[in-house]
């Protein structure tokens, strides 16, 4: 039988909500938070020092960072190229195609043989 009270549920939401500054995925992040207390649940020992909601906010803290830390890395991820501040050549390029060929591909408006 599951601990998980209601109170345990708010607890938790509320907490994504504060660690990941009101974001849209704070509910994601609070599910996730909670799905890792189900399976750990089991884990908590009861001659500990902390009580099942003091142990459950914990792995709730823990599961809401590392979610938020999967998110950023994956957004960086995802990335276009052209969010990037890398200089477009493809003008360049397509120009040296169409020339003779019989220069260096220029590097930084130079060319180089």
């Amino acid at each position: 039988m599951s601990r998980i009270t209601d109170e345990l549920i708010e607890d938790v939401q509320k907490y994504a909500r504060v660690i990941s500054s009101g974001s849209d995925m704070s509910m994601d992040y609070a599910q996730d938070a909670l799905a890792k207390i189900v399976e750990g649940e089991e884990g908590f020992d009861p001659a500990g020092s902390a009580s099942f909601h003091t142990w459950a906010i914990r792995v709730a803290i823990n599961a809401i960072i590392d979610s938020i830390r999967t998110t950023s890395r994956d957004e960086k991820r995802d990335l276009e190229w052209s969010e990037l501040n890398y200089p477009d050549h493809t003008d360049r390029l397509q120009r040296w195609l169409q020339s003779d060929r019989t220069t260096a591909l220029p590097v930084n408006g130079k060319n180089h043989s």
